[in-house]
């Protein structure tokens, strides 16, 4: 499972891109947007934190990864990846 922040639900932008990328390669997407209740037909949590299964991995947008970042609960998100050209 990998954990999408910021993940849109609007073609066309990064974290979108990103997200259809990884569903066509069968990884299951957990949306990160607290303004969304699903997306992908996966329910969307308001942060990381409120995430209470494991995931394998993350993405964060690259101008909040500071302050993402101490949402992170070991040891429930192994990986974090930040990518540079997310728009939220």
């Amino acid at each position: 499972m990998i954990a999408v922040v910021g993940l849109s639900d609007k073609p066309g932008r990064a974290s979108f891109n990103v997200a259809s990328y990884l569903k066509e390669q069968a990884y299951r997407i957990i949306p990160v947007n607290p303004a969304k209740d699903e997306i992908y037909g996966e329910k969307s949590y308001p942060g990381l934190s409120a995430i209470s299964e494991p995931v394998d991995d993350g993405s964060l947008p690259v101008e909040r990864a500071q302050e993402i970042a101490g949402q992170l609960k070991a040891p429930l998100i192994n990986c974090v990846k930040i990518n540079y050209q997310y728009e939220i």
